[in-house]
């Protein structure tokens, strides 16, 4: 609610003070994505620095510790007035969380330097999270990244304010490796025996698929050939494979990306005989697989996977 005469909206005081506090926030958030803008102009797409760089960003974007606490004032006070004006408050809440976080690692610079790195990327806009309408995006938009490389220093966050912590899983073996990752010291562990006998297990490393060439799932080596090289493996796989199998991808990209090319056209070339012959009248690979397997992909949104595990679930049975 608004209230002109004593210049309150939804409560909260608006007063000269206010107004110039937000106006220098308004620039100083400006200065911020100025200077990401800067750095995404000098060409990489993807740019990786050692973690203190992002103290030289904000340095040039007017935003230290000395002024560190007024902008924390004037984040919470301009997020109360946009959510009582019921707009959203999200990006200013993100500007909140990451200034948080950056300061309160830069208290350790020597571990900001070891196990941080700023990263600034693409800004690519997701459909189930859409802008606000009024936002406008600029030509070739940025995102700063402050990622914490170290999983100890997080979870060093977490244990540092409980008494006592139990962590279960059935694949934190080898427990000391584990342990160590953490920078957890466990007082008591209890590990179980595996329910499958040593001569039940066969660990392999597949180096080249039916092509010849080499199966590289890195990120530079993503490409139409190379899945097609992955599923023609994974098919003389599945001939072999009395039962069920498992196909792990290094990201939800990646395996969309191999997806869409096994669904495509068969994909052997004329001169490659071994190809042809894997390719079974002219079908996709993924039809290819699709009849020798029922075949389930794991959707990204959360809220399908429900309706594939039952799914998976009756084939199953």
């Amino acid at each position: 609610s608004e209230n002109p005469e004593n210049g309150t909206v939804g409560g909260v005081a608006i007063d000269a003070n206010t107004v110039n506090d937000i106006a220098a926030l308004k620039v100083l958030v400006c200065n911020l994505e100025n200077e990401i803008h800067a750095l995404g102009r000098e060409g990489a797409k993807e740019q990786v620095h050692g973690g203190g760089k992002v103290f030289d960003i904000l340095q040039a974007a007017k935003v230290d510790t000395q002024t560190l606490d007024s902008t924390f004032k004037t984040l919470q006070t301009a997020t109360s007035i946009l959510a009582a004006a019921g707009a959203s408050t999200r990006g200013l809440t993100a500007v909140n969380e990451f200034l948080t976080r950056a300061f309160t690692a830069g208290a350790k610079p020597a571990e900001v330097a070891e196990c941080y790195r700023c990263v600034i990327y693409p800004f690519v806009p997701d459909p189930k999270f859409p802008l606000p309408r009024n936002v406008k995006i600029p030509e070739d938009p940025r995102i700063l990244g402050f990622w914490c490389m170290d999983t100890a220093v997080s979870m060093r966050s977490i244990t540092d304010r409980i008494p006592q912590l139990l962590l279960t899983s059935g694949t934190l073996s080898p427990m000391d490796h584990f342990a160590a990752e953490l920078g957890v010291d466990f007082k008591h562990v209890l590990q179980g025996g595996h329910v499958i006998g040593s001569n039940q297990l066969l660990a392999a490393v597949l180096h080249r698929g039916p092509s010849g060439e080499e199966l590289d799932s890195s990120f530079a080596f993503r490409s139409a050939g190379q899945h097609t090289n992955l599923g023609q493996a994974l098919l003389n796989l599945f001939r072999n494979t009395p039962d069920g199998a498992v196909v792990f991808f290094p990201s939800y990209a990646s395996l969309k990306s191999a997806v869409e090319t096994w669904k495509g056209p068969a994909a052997s070339s004329a001169g490659d005989a071994a190809l042809q012959a894997a390719d079974e009248g002219g079908s996709s690979l993924w039809g290819n697989m699709a009849a020798l397997k029922t075949l389930f992909v794991e959707p990204r949104d959360a809220s399908e996977l429900r309706l594939i595990v039952r799914e998976f679930q009756t084939a199953v049975d």
